[in-house]
């Protein structure tokens, strides 16, 4: 049986994108299992960013391997669970915030899924997104 297609257009991943303001970030050595951490999304016109506290273990390990993966979802109702992985290389900014420290992310590849495409989904406006911060 073919499975069904909820992955979100371009256009979806955006609108879903900039209501988000939280996400895991996860970094992973070759030696270690990944390491994540909750941190804050920062998303416009395309460019991804987050940041993370500097005494986090994920500083470190993307201090020696630049690949990450950010992770925003929401799950407030079964049919309106959505989710965003970005994949890319994370390049330190310089300190802007004491304690903080930020990457901005080059993207290299999008996974996104949307339970409202679901066979048996209530009728949903599929552009109206929720804001949920864990």
């Amino acid at each position: 049986m073919p499975r069904e297609d909820i992955r979100m257009s371009p256009a979806e991943v955006d609108a879903f994108l900039t209501t988000q303001d939280t996400a895991m970030v996860v970094g992973a050595k070759s030696s270690h299992a990944p390491i994540g951490a909750v941190g804050r999304l920062d998303y416009g016109d395309g460019k991804v960013a987050f940041s993370v506290h500097d005494d986090d273990p994920v500083v470190e390990v993307l201090a020696d391997d630049d690949r990450a993966c950010c992770v925003a979802e929401q799950f407030p109702s079964y049919f309106e669970i959505k989710g965003v992985m970005l994949h890319g290389r994370a390049r330190r900014r310089p300190p802007a915030v004491a304690g903080e420290a930020t990457y901005d992310l080059d993207v290299e590849k999008v996974t996104s899924f949307d339970f409202g495409k679901l066979a048996g989904a209530p009728a949903a406006d599929h552009g109206e997104v929720s804001r949920r911060s864990p």
